[in-house]
């Protein structure tokens, strides 16, 4: 996928874009149009009212999708920043050397 940050600050940036501002106001458009036939035709086939509402379905998770990637995004970054903090602060005690005085026992 890449470095997390780079596609973060990239999700950012489309969402605050014009294209992704005119993407929401015609996809909201296109979710009520599908709502209100499925209201102003009371002689739909139960065929037409599930392909109706799998577009709305389809619709509402395309305009979450960003805010759902961010929310990803940065659990990653926390999760690698966390992994980080671990790895500085315990030293490895199977790969590095004893210090002097260190795991020697006189007995």
């Amino acid at each position: 996928m890449g470095q997390p940050k780079a596609t973060l600050k990239a999700v950012t940036q489309l969402t605050s874009s014009r294209g992704w501002a005119y993407i929401v106001e015609v996809m909201e458009k296109e979710i009520v149009g599908a709502a209100m036939s499925m209201a102003n035709n009371p002689a739909m086939s139960v065929e037409e009212m599930h392909f109706r509402r799998g577009s709305i379905w389809t619709a509402k998770q395309l305009l979450e999708l960003p805010s759902k990637l961010q929310l990803h995004l940065e659990s990653e970054i926390a999760l690698e920043a966390s992994d980080l903090g671990d790895a500085m602060a315990s030293p490895d005690i199977f790969n590095s050397p004893p210090r002097l005085g260190e795991g020697v026992e006189n007995g």
